[in-house]
This record gives C-alpha cells, sequence and structure tokens, in this order.
C-alpha cells in the first residue's frame, strides 16, 4: 500500500509540473508594446516566402509583383529603387548559381500596432567561371501595406560577395 501511494503521489506531483508550461491561451504573452505574437503562417510570411523562392529561380518579375513599386529597400545602408533592386536578381545569377539556405520567415505582429516579416538565411553561391563558392548569412525584413512590400532591408556582410565578384571581373 505505502509502495502504491508513493507512485500516486508522484504522478500526482509530476503531471501538474509538465502540463503547467504549456499555454492554452492564444496572444501575445503580455501588454508591452513591443511584444506581440509571432506567425510563420500568415499571408505575409506566405508572401516573403514566395520571394525568396522567385529569388532563388531567378524569376524578378514574380518577385516584382509582391512588391509596390515605390517601395524603400535597403542592402544595409545603400537604398535602391526597384528597378535596380530587380536587375541585380538577374545580375546574381549571371555570376552565380545561387541558393538559400534553411531559410525561416515568420511575421511578428506587436501589440503596438507594427507588423514585421523577419526573414533569416545564408545567400550560397557557386561561381559559375570557376566553380568557387562563397557564402554568408542575411537577415531581412519587410514591411506591407495593401498586400505589397512597402519596404524591404537586408543586412549582411558585404565583404564576402565583393570579394567574388572582384575575383570574377578579373578573369
Amino acid at each position: 500500500m505505502n509502495r502504491l501511494f508513493t507512485r500516486l503521489a508522484l504522478i500526482g506531483l509530476l503531471v501538474p509540473a509538465f502540463t503547467s508550461c504549456v499555454s492554452t491561451r492564444a496572444g501575445a504573452p503580455n501588454g508591452s508594446d513591443w511584444s506581440g505574437i509571432i506567425d510563420a503562417d500568415d499571408d505575409r510570411s506566405r508572401g516573403g516566402r514566395a520571394v525568396l523562392d522567385a529569388y532563388v529561380a531567378n524569376h524578378p518579375a514574380a518577385m516584382g509583383e509582391w512588391i509596390a513599386d515605390d517601395a524603400e529597400i535597403l542592402f544595409n545602408s545603400e537604398v535602391v529603387d526597384k528597378a535596380a533592386f530587380l536587375a541585380g536578381v538577374s545580375e546574381d545569377h549571371e555570376r552565380f548559381e545561387v541558393s538559400l539556405v534553411n531559410p525561416v520567415v515568420t511575421t511578428m505582429l506587436y501589440n503596438n500596432g507594427n507588423v514585421y516579416t523577419n526573414l533569416w538565411t545564408t545567400w550560397r553561391g557557386v561561381a559559375r567561371a570557376t566553380g568557387e563558392e562563397v557564402e554568408f548569412p542575411v537577415q531581412m525584413y519587410m514591411t506591407w501595406e495593401d498586400g505589397k512590400v512597402r519596404s524591404f532591408m537586408h543586412f549582411f556582410d558585404p565583404g564576402p560577395l565583393e570579394e567574388a565578384v572582384e575575383a570574377l571581373e578579373t578573369l
């Protein structure tokens, strides 16, 4: 009897311990302005993945359908317009066999009303002329207006890509 009581008591203690960490409520964990919820399967996250897929497939026109004509597009601190951005896609593919390694796309809906689609990946290119490989991590975010990308920011160390392009230009 004592053994049975000990086992039941142990189960009675462990079940609440294991289930207490599971939240059944939806929404933000608190009311802080910069808290909120993350959604990896909303329309914006799907749009972000579509933009990345079109980039890898070298379909700038398909990318352009998601991006507002007057979108603010930055690569670190360099501002480019939509036409230059889409032309750069083709240039990337002329020089490199391009892939994105393990891209992650989620949309953060903050309590203060701000919404950002965040994208993380590693850009990988194999130089078509030499077979040399270059890769570097990239973080991006998008903001949206009326179903179109309003701003598209890219953050990465440009050094590895610049070195690879310079090496190709000296061939």
